[in-house]
């Protein structure tokens, strides 16, 4: 995908649903995640993950 292409389709959630994503989509999304790139590799963040 452009990049062009992903700023035009990003949008605004304003509403949630109620039901949570599965647990597999989200330690997918983390596993990807990993691999951000950082400022001189400092790797300065944190991931919390809330479920109900």
């Amino acid at each position: 995908m452009e990049f062009e292409t992903l700023i035009k389709a990003r949008k605004s959630i304003r509403r949630y649903l109620k039901n949570a994503a599965p647990r597999d989509v989200i330690e997918e999304i983390i596993e990807v995640a990993q691999w951000a790139p950082s400022s001189m590799n400092t790797e300065p963040w944190y991931v919390h993950v809330v479920t109900w």
